[in-house]
């Protein structure tokens, strides 16, 4: 039951992410599609990897913690309060200076990316806590749940993508993409909060 439930999950975020590369090209240009890749390359990818190391820790401490109190809450907590520590700085940063920086480090040709790294900036901060979190729904088999979680996230974002080609602005789909994401990665703290408590 395991891969026939996870596989289809991870198939869906998979596809959910990679959206925007693929229609950002059709209903805008390349160019802005170059800028958006170039901002998930710098904010999405370190957090990722970061991400990946606190989920190690995360994932054999949540599991030793269950079986032996059976629930998981108090390093569920603490693990998210750490991730929302490390993420604060960056992001604070970002969401201040994120055109100059950009301009400074990749070319004043690059200083819109900057901007739309602005705008992205909180969607990337809820899911560097959420991704390492959301393992508690994996290990708890709450996996029907979270393949609905993923379906609904997978909605919001071609309804986000096709409000944004209505508008013709890139500005209100990346907006509109940071509101799918964060009700979508809301949604996964609070089920595997709840999933964390047994």
């Amino acid at each position: 039951m395991f891969p026939l439930l996870e596989a289809p999950a991870s198939l869906i975020n998979t596809l959910a992410h990679q959206l925007p590369f693929l229609v950002f090209p059709l209903i805008f240009s390349s160019v802005i599609a170059g800028q958006y890749f170039l901002v998930v390359r710098v904010l999405i990818i370190p957090a990722s990897l970061i991400g990946s190391a606190v989920l190690e820790v995360f994932k054999n401490k949540a599991q030793e913690d269950f079986a032996n109190n059976g629930n998981c809450t108090p390093i569920f907590i603490r693990t998210g309060v750490a991730l929302l520590a490390i993420g604060s700085l960056p992001a604070i940063i970002l969401l201040f200076f994120a055109p100059n920086l950009f301009s400074f480090v990749f070319g004043q040709e690059w200083s819109k990316a900057g901007e739309y790294a602005q705008i992205l900036t909180p969607l990337a901060w809820v899911q560097f806590v959420a991704s390492p979190l959301s393992y508690v729904l994996v290990f708890r088999e709450k996996l029907w749940l979270d393949l609905r979680l993923q379906a609904v996230f997978l909605f919001l974002v071609i309804t986000a993508l096709f409000v944004g080609a209505e508008l013709a602005s890139v500005e209100a789909s990346l907006r509109l993409l940071v509101g799918a994401g964060m009700l979508f990665y809301s949604a996964q703290i609070y089920f595997s909060y709840k999933a964390s408590r047994g």
